[in-house]
């Protein structure tokens, strides 16, 4: 592991809400901020506050102040076109990140989809990234597996979400079982299933990292026996409360003590525990 932080999806109803134009806007600069004051090393910023919005100056500054503090910047989009990773591969640059999270878009097969991550390379090549490819349930363990496979490690990976594939019974540790190896980032987002009042059937809910059903002591040392160089993220689904006003602050103690959790047992790690 080479370090744990907050991302964009730490903050998603905050960020909606400031979109919204309902609560005070959320800035990258912010999140940066954020990430020093929490005592944590990366910052993830993905499509919900995509940095194609920002100006040069703004850019800069984020660059500036993440280097001031020792914080390493990983960004993300939503897509695998050819121009969209152009554009982020140049922003990534001058953030010198190592690593674009992307996800791939629905309703292709896998030899298709090998084609379209192939042509990207040279764009990655240049700017020194890793492209991540996270899962969701579009696509299948089985898919990831065969796509990520056919492609060189140099320059993709696999960024394992703890939660996004639960709609098709997959669990995260059969992803560090057949690509552990392919791992370099690990979004951890914790979730509980309530029966509904019908008992005919499950809702399944965001709930603070360490308070659900994700294992999240065991997947961590699973990947950390089998990945190289990851990071791990923090990610929520925190739920609307009756007030935007409850629904923020609850929102923020989530990320204080989901980062407490996650320090805790990365510092187990480092410590050989």
């Amino acid at each position: 592991m080479i370090g744990i932080g907050i991302g964009s999806y730490s903050y998603p109803q905050a960020i909606r809400a400031a979109q919204a134009g309902l609560a005070e806007r959320v800035t990258p600069l912010m999140l940066a901020e954020r990430t020093a004051l929490l005592g944590v090393n990366t910052l993830q910023i993905c499509d919900n506050l995509p940095l194609t919005d920002c100006s040069d100056t703004e850019l800069v500054e984020l660059a500036h102040f993440c280097a001031e503090n020792g914080i390493a910047v990983e960004v993300g989009t939503s897509g695998i076109g050819a121009e969209e990773i152009e554009a982020w591969a140049a922003i990534g640059s001058k953030l010198r990140a190592r690593i674009l999270r992307a996800l791939l878009p629905a309703g292709l097969n896998v030899e298709e989809l090998i084609i379209r991550l192939l042509r990207l390379q040279p764009v990655l090549e240049e700017a020194g990234l890793m492209l991540a490819v996270e899962n969701y349930e579009r696509y299948s363990l089985t898919d990831y597996a065969q796509v990520l496979q056919a492609l060189p490690e140099e320059y993709y990976g696999l960024c394992l979400d703890t939660a996004n594939n639960l709609a098709r019974g997959e669990t995260p540790e059969q992803y560090v079982m057949e690509l552990g190896t392919r791992i370099c980032c690990v979004h951890i987002k914790d979730v509980a299933a309530r029966r509904l009042p019908s008992t005919f059937g499950f809702v399944v809910e965001g709930v603070p990292a360490g308070c659900g059903i994700v294992d999240i002591p065991g997947l961590l040392a699973k990947t950390e026996r089998a990945a190289k160089n990851y990071t791990v993220i923090l990610e929520q689904w925190p739920p609307e409360l009756e007030t935007l006003t409850e629904t923020l602050a609850q929102e923020a103690r989530w990320v204080e003590q989901g980062i407490r959790c996650l320090q805790r047992l990365t510092g187990a790690f480092a410590a050989g525990d």
